[in-house]
């Protein structure tokens, strides 16, 4: 809900601009879009220059996926106030790419670092933004690991701002997520591992109601990271607790099969492939990948790549072991203008 501020009390007619913006809000909420951005639009008419207004609202936007106008917004933001409020800043690292978001996320941090000074050590206030700091610390890491992963100091801008991150909260378990991505990037497989458990850890006894349990996207990205550190049964609990959660999200069916799938590719301590456990194991990815194919292949054009790899991994699995009776099936054409390799990638974005 939008907060009550009475400078936002400045009517027009009979609404208040705080009044459109709970109306929004609710029909956010509602996962109402069309009214939502009609009562922002309102609100913007009525206070153009009122940046806690703006913020709000791009926050709205940010919400149903509409980056540009949210972008839009924050920038004005930035023109209205600079030098005060880091919250637009980082919305803003999180809508650029590049050298352009690791700006706006260092002037966020800049803001936040100022605002940490004014408060006592171990206050509330204090340990969140201390959090938040580490958090937006960890998206300059993730910065330097994907779009500025060519320049020549990106490895040292990544231990760099961990470190930095770990300093600013040891507690933070997106901190050690991040480091185990950047440890499976320079090799050094089992220190990741143990940063994964280290972690999950720290979040696996929280309700799924605690502001500080972690969101789904963070745990998909979990899940992919298991998998890389060939930490397949962990990763498959984990990817059975996100399907029970949501189980219309397509990469989170996909990542499920092909985790059964590489579950069945486990040498046993012979250094050999037990064949009733591969059998057993993939006859439950092919029933993933069939269950992914009936319910999102014909509605997904967006998801064509995943679609055609599990196509491809069905029909891998059934040469093997042979068919499977009593599931029905889609006839459904691999494309193979969009089809690429992935059997040992797991960047999927």
């Amino acid at each position: 809900m939008a907060t009550k501020n009475p400078k936002l009390k400045i009517s027009k007619g009979q609404y208040s601009v705080y009044d459109l913006l709970d109306r929004a809000k609710k029909c956010q909420e509602n996962y109402d879009y069309d009214m939502a951005n009609r009562y922002c639009k309102r609100a913007i008419e009525m206070e153009p220059d009122n940046v806690e207004v703006l913020e709000n609202i791009g926050s709205i936007f940010m919400d149903f996926g509409d980056w540009d106008s949210a972008k839009e917004l924050f920038e004005r933001c930035v023109s209205l106030s600079p030098d005060t409020g880091y919250q637009k800043y980082m919305y803003l690292g999180q809508v650029n790419v590049a050298e352009d978001a690791v700006n706006f996320f260092q002037k966020g941090i800049e803001l936040m670092i100022k605002e940490l000074n004014t408060f006592p050590a171990n206050s509330e206030k204090a340990k969140d933004l201390s959090k938040k700091i580490s958090s937006a610390l960890c998206s300059i890491v993730e910065m330097y690991m994907t779009d500025l992963c060519d320049e020549p100091n990106a490895e040292e801008n990544c231990e760099k701002y961990i470190l930095e991150a770990e300093k600013y909260c040891n507690n933070n378990y997106e901190v050690y997520q991040t480091m185990a991505s950047v440890r499976m990037s320079q090799n050094r497989q089992e220190e990741a591992k143990e940063l994964v458990i280290k972690s999950i850890n720290l979040w696996k006894d929280l309700s799924v109601d605690d502001e500080n349990y972690p969101e789904y996207p963070i745990r998909v990205n979990l899940a992919k990271l298991m998998l890389e550190l060939k930490m397949n049964t962990d990763a498959l609990s984990l990817l059975q607790s996100l399907l029970q959660e949501d189980d219309e999200i397509v990469e989170v069916s996909y990542l499920c099969g092909w985790c059964y799938y590489l579950l069945g590719e486990e040498l046993d301590e012979n250094g050999k492939i037990d064949e009733q456990v591969r059998k057993e194991a993939w006859e439950d990815a092919r029933l993933c990948f069939i269950n992914l194919i009936n319910r999102f292949g014909l509605s997904s054009p967006d998801d064509q790549q995943v679609l055609n790899h599990s196509i491809e991994l069905k029909n891998k699995i059934t040469s093997v072991i042979g068919e499977i009776s009593n599931i029905p099936e889609q006839n459904i054409e691999i494309n193979d203008d969009e089809w690429e390799d992935i059997d040992n990638e797991m960047d999927l974005e």
